[in-house]
């Protein structure tokens, strides 16, 4: 199952060693999204290179931002830039670990991506946060930030 590591604004940078752990057991792609202390929203996807993931992740891991960072272990779909994560959808951003059996993706898109347009993109963030515990049980076991 996918790795996804969040950190919050105001929290400590994260040890190096998390990110080099969530590589070494998830090594089909990665991605991540940040906020910087200014509050511009900021998102990198598709690398498929170690050094390039783990050096971005050195840049951004600081007290300041806060991140989503995804750590891609096939499941559905192909290993590819693509189908790494996070996704952006207009106000709502998101990564995803697991598979979601119980959804036919979207021709071309991971599931996780087809539950992204099909549940979020349309939705309001107060929507998602009153219904968060409707969406945790549309989604199983996997899980998403």
């Amino acid at each position: 199952m996918c790795v996804i590591i969040a950190k919050p604004k105001g929290v400590d940078p994260l040890n190096k060693e998390y990110f080099e752990n969530a590589w070494n057991h998830n090594s089909h792609g990665g991605g991540v999204c940040w906020k910087t202390p200014d509050g511009e929203v900021m998102m990198q996807k598709g690398f498929m290179d170690k050094k390039e993931f783990l050096d971005k992740l050195d840049e951004i891991n600081q007290k300041d931002n806060s991140f989503i960072a995804h750590f891609r272990i096939k499941s559905v779909g192909d290993v590819s830039p693509e189908n790494t994560h996070p996704f952006v959808m207009d106000h709502v951003t998101f990564a995803h670990n697991g598979t979601i059996s119980s959804l036919k993706p979207i021709e071309g898109k991971t599931d996780s991506e087809t539950f992204g347009l099909c549940f979020l993109k349309t939705r309001s963030m107060k929507w998602i946060k009153d219904n968060a515990l409707l969406l945790e049980l549309a989604l199983g076991t996997s899980k998403f930030a």
